[in-house]
């Protein structure tokens, strides 16, 4: 008699429910099974994840040392009866690749790995998703490492420009779906954390001591739309040191923007200190204490050009030298709000001070008003020389030019 004839798919429901209803640890006690390791069993309009084996050999009658479990056996036998094994080392649920990609357009998290602050934060989300929804084996693979992976999922999509991809996968699918519509993914990911906050209310005294015991560590921490906001782990002054007047240029310096001719990049350097240099004194002139990254700050890739507090009023800045040719412009101007809204972030979680973004530029961009409007969008100042005179009253109104 083959395994399959031993049960019926009515038969292997009813063992599920067993399961359900007792509690895993509970289920397992009583017939004798140990947890699986990695394969388990989704079954259609049932929470969680059932250890594969246990349910099978529940359901024919037979003991844990009956009949040896995994991929070549159970899996194909419980998938035949019409129920879905998944592998948790490799599953990911759409909520939770929801979630993963929202990061990923949130944080652009190139380079991120996984001791910095953000990913362990999305770890910790996804571990509390998992547990609220009795996820118990892909609960394991959930760690911050993990996280990174994923993300660079999403990198290499966005890279390839879906070439590469299939158009089934499930990556694919949702970066479709929601890349491109903010308003539907960050509906969706309210929808996801809310049901998880109230999963979290409405536990069993177990799980709600299990998820107390998981959580501690982030006791008083402030909570926000898109999980929660990682402990700050400097003072802003220690991301911080005094402004010293313009930098030397080195004359043989290989620059990124200008990689074949030194002379330009040059040029492009002692213009990039020049206007840097003339928004310090301006803001100096205007009672600003003006600074610059610290050794810290750097060290965390934070490396903003200046910074400046005066009483309420505190800015990031990050400064860019532009050249004379419109396209030219755009690859710099991108560059630089990319990088003004990076460091923002950065300092953000690193001391948990929100500053005010300012892209600052050496001359008028050809195409300025519609620079202007895409940095308002992103809540950034557009600032240069011509500007200054109504640069602070802007920064006062929180991101707004025009």
């Amino acid at each position: 008699m083959s395994l399959e004839d031993r049960t019926t798919p009515a038969r292997l429901r009813a063992v599920l429910r067993e399961a359900r209803d007792r509690g895993r640890d509970a289920f397992l006690a009583e017939h004798g099974y140990g947890p699986a390791r990695n394969y388990f069993v989704v079954a259609k309009g049932m929470r969680g994840e059932y250890d594969s084996k246990a349910i099978f050999g529940v359901a024919c009658g037979m003991t844990h040392d009956q009949f040896s479990g995994g991929e070549k056996t159970v899996v194909p036998a419980l998938e035949r009866q019409g129920f879905q094994v998944i592998d948790a080392r490799t599953h990911w649920y759409e909520d939770e690749l929801v979630l993963i990609l929202h990061w990923y357009l949130r944080y652009q998290p190139r380079g991120l790995g996984p001791r910095d602050l953000e990913v362990q934060a999305s770890s910790k989300t996804l571990q509390d998703l998992a547990r609220a929804n009795d996820r118990v084996g892909t609960a394991r693979h959930r760690s911050p490492t993990h996280v990174v992976e994923q993300l660079s999922r999403f990198a290499d999509l966005e890279s390839s420009n879906l070439a590469t991809t299939a158009p089934s996968s499930p990556y694919a699918e949702l970066w479709a779906r929601y890349a491109t519509d903010e308003d539907q993914r960050h509906r969706r990911v309210q929808e996801i954390l809310t049901s998880l906050e109230a999963t979290k209310r409405t536990a069993s005294p177990r799980r709600k001591a299990e998820a107390a015991t998981a959580s501690s560590a982030d006791e008083g921490r402030p909570r926000f739309l898109y999980g929660p906001q990682p402990k700050p782990r400097f003072r802003a002054q220690e991301l911080e040191e005094p402004y010293q007047g313009p930098r030397q240029s080195p004359r043989h310096r290989q620059g990124k923007s200008i990689p074949h001719d030194p002379d330009k990049q040059l040029a492009g350097d002692r213009a990039h200190e020049h206007v840097r240099d003339l928004l310090a004194t301006h803001l100096v002139d205007h009672g600003f204490i003006v600074c610059v990254g610290s050794n810290a700050a750097t060290a965390n890739r934070v490396d903003y050009d200046l910074g400046a507090c005066r009483d309420d009023l505190r800015l990031i800045i990050e400064s860019k030298s532009l050249p004379k040719a419109v396209g030219a412009q755009t690859d710099r101007l991108r560059r630089g709000l990319g990088q003004v809204l990076w460091y923002r972030r950065r300092f953000e979680v690193l001391c948990g001070e929100r500053r005010i973004a300012v892209l600052l530029v050496e001359r008028a961009p050809g195409a300025h008003q519609e620079w202007f409007d895409v940095c308002r969008a992103a809540g950034v100042v557009l600032t240069w020389p011509d500007q200054f005179v109504s640069l602070i009253e802007h920064c006062e109104n929180r991101g707004g030019t025009r």
